[in-house]
């Protein structure tokens, strides 16, 4: 392994325990039970965190559950898939349009379904779909 990648899955291991001891400390799952079943989602449920960030969802019982749980089971990513998503999404992470205009959504888009691979390839890659 590379001293990149070293440093890019230690940097996501890193921040994926502080998001589990985050969810520990405030017994999210538990608080939430009332309301539905937590689902921990986004970057720190994939493996893919670049910065300190949780995203939880709800399922409530008003919502057809087998869809969501179907919608969300997602064929697990290679390694070259996932060092791509974590190269792209630290440095896209330092950008102020990070969040707003460009997502973690369009980043794992662009690499699992095109196979974009480095910045430069999501470069162009977002030049197709934004003016």
């Amino acid at each position: 392994m590379t001293d990149e990648a070293t440093e890019l899955r230690g940097r996501q291991q890193a921040l994926q325990a502080e998001a589990n001891e985050v969810l520990a400390q405030l017994d999210l799952h538990r608080v939430l039970g009332d309301i539905g079943m937590s689902v921990l989602v986004g970057s720190a449920a994939l493996g893919l965190m670049t910065w300190g960030d949780i995203d939880v969802t709800v399922v409530c019982k008003s919502l057809d559950e087998a869809a969501v749980l179907e919608a969300a089971a997602q064929p697990r990513l290679t390694d070259d898939a996932q060092l791509a998503i974590l190269r792209i999404k630290t440095l896209w992470s330092r950008r102020p349009e990070y969040g707003s205009s460009v997502r973690s959504w369009d980043i794992y888009t662009a690499v699992v379904d095109d196979n974009v691979r480095d910045a430069g390839e999501f470069d162009r890659w977002l030049s197709r779909w934004q003016p």
